[in-house]
């Protein structure tokens, strides 16, 4: 086993800490609620939902005509 590398505590520990510390800055580099980007996400996020919600009451009014036959 060449590849394998005995970790005490001390190395797995500083591990972990690089990896809360990697974490803690990709949070912090996230854009603010204002981007204009993250706005535009937010938009078209609302679009599609709206039309999932039209769509979902047209396949209701089809059903409820379908069930009046």
């Amino acid at each position: 086993m060449a590849g394998f590398k005995d970790q005490n505590f001390n190395d797995r520990r500083s591990t972990s800490a690089d990896a809360k510390k990697a974490l803690l800055e990709k949070f912090r580099a996230r854009p603010a609620s204002d981007d204009p980007e993250v706005q535009a996400r937010l938009a078209e996020r609302q679009k599609i939902a709206e039309a999932r919600a039209a769509r979902a009451a047209e396949r209701e009014a089809a059903k409820q005509v379908e069930a009046e036959r």
